[in-house]
């Protein structure tokens, strides 16, 4: 499936939005946006230890994933409901998702909330 809508962020992040709505009854829809970030851990530019721990604990890329969801919108309503979602996702998330060091926040929660959820038995 293509997404819907996706942008390149000069940090290096990429979104990819993927309106994967379907009808559930009568003339009303689950309109719902699976939205997915990407960020890429293997350019030359990244070389220092910081990275190369987020590569070997994370693998080459990191890959996150929400979701938008409105439930009973009508037939007609079903076009401007995805795009008020997803403008309004964007004009929300702009503010932190474009940051320069954003992307290197979002792979030190990310390692941080691998390591707590990893168990030895």
């Amino acid at each position: 499936m293509a997404p819907i809508r996706e942008h390149r962020l000069a940090n290096g992040l990429l979104i990819a939005i993927f309106d994967e709505t379907n009808r559930y009854f009568g003339d009303y829809h689950r309109v719902f946006l699976r939205v997915v970030l990407h960020y890429d851990l293997t350019p030359a530019d990244r070389n220092d230890p910081f990275w190369s721990e987020a590569r070997d604990r994370l693998g080459p890329e990191l890959r996150l994933e929400k979701t938008l969801e409105r439930m009973g919108v009508a037939d007609s309503e079903v076009e401007g409901t995805v795009a008020a979602l997803v403008d309004n996702f964007l004009a929300t998330a702009d503010e932190y998702l474009t940051r320069p060091d954003y992307p290197r926040q979002l792979v030190i929660r990310e390692m941080e909330k691998r390591r707590k959820t990893t168990r030895i038995y």
